[in-house]
């Protein structure tokens, strides 16, 4: 909660979805594994939605900048 001081919740949200290459990096570098094929496509999923949200903020925030 002390991180909402500085970011607001939509941003700490992306950056906590941003997990799964986090997880990837670690289990690597750390574990020297890889995740399975089922493990690459969840995470996969969760980054597609991540930029969509990204995308979809985006469009909606220069929809109230222009002028009709």
């Amino acid at each position: 909660f002390y991180s909402m001081r500085y970011i607001g919740l939509s941003e700490m949200e992306i950056v906590r979805a941003t997990q799964p290459l986090i997880v990837l990096f670690y289990s690597l570098v750390f574990l020297g594994m890889l995740p399975t094929l089922r493990q690459t496509l969840g995470g996969l999923v969760v980054i597609i939605g991540v930029l969509l949200l990204i995308g979809s903020q985006s469009v909606e925030r220069m929809e109230v900048a222009s002028p009709d």
